[in-house]
């Protein structure tokens, strides 16, 4: 099978040694092991449009796009015409990342958040309809999947929030402010919900062994329940 992974950094391999897991320990290099092929559009820092935008200029400008790390040092990955996608899986990122979609002027972070993941929302869901995507797993990883997803999306394999699976603790948004003179009782406990997060992260190295990043035993678990839920063997 031919598999598009798409998201941030948290679904791009460790390429730069310690204090993270090796690449070959990542979902990508797991699935591959398997015989599928993997065309990885996820990018270091990337927000879910950007993600987005890689993974247009691939398949309707039919051009190359850039490593996911955005290193130079690595090879671009070369448009394929003969790449048909059969899986998508897509690490779901901050939301704050894409505010620029919306004017955040008196919402308070809850609004703001609903928003842009409405706007993201149908945007790739439009885009996969078009390029006839139709096997999608959606795991929330670097900040917790909205709600209002299953309006837009019906998954294949869906998993709100991994962090919430990992550590017990998860992330709606690392980069957001209200938009509200006075911050909402929300606001705040979303913004210390965000911060337990980051401690937890930093605590538990087995996990996120830089600190970060889902590690090798992260990603095993994530294998096994795709294996499972996208029939990957």
């Amino acid at each position: 099978m031919n598999i598009l992974l798409m998201g941030c950094s948290w679904g791009v391999p460790n390429y730069y040694g310690l204090p993270g897991d090796e690449p070959e320990t990542h979902l990508e290099f797991l699935i591959k092991k398997l015989g599928h092929n993997v065309l990885n559009c996820s990018l270091n820092g990337g927000s879910n449009l950007s993600s987005l935008n890689r993974v247009s200029t691939y398949f309707l400008e039919k051009k190359d796009i850039d490593h996911p790390t955005s290193d130079p040092a690595f090879q671009c990955i070369k448009y394929d015409p003969k790449f048909i996608v059969d899986k998508v899986i897509w690490f779901h990122t901050d939301p704050g990342r894409d505010s620029h979609v919306i004017n955040r002027f008196n919402k308070s972070i809850n609004q703001q958040l609903e928003q842009i993941c409405r706007f993201t929302y149908k945007n790739i869901s439009n885009f996969f309809e078009k390029l006839n995507f139709q096997s999608i797993a959606i795991i929330g990883g670097c900040a917790d999947v909205h709600t209002c997803i299953t309006e837009y999306f019906r998954p294949e394999f869906l998993l709100p929030s991994w962090q919430q699976e990992l550590i017990g603790r998860s992330a709606r948004t690392w980069n957001m402010q209200t938009g509200l003179p006075i911050p909402t009782d929300e606001d705040i406990s979303i913004i210390e919900k965000s911060l337990a997060a980051i401690h937890l992260f930093e605590e538990k190295r087995d996990i996120f062994p830089d600190g970060g990043h889902p590690g090798r035993i992260a990603h095993k678990q994530l294998f096994d329940k795709l294996v499972v839920s996208l029939g990957l063997i």
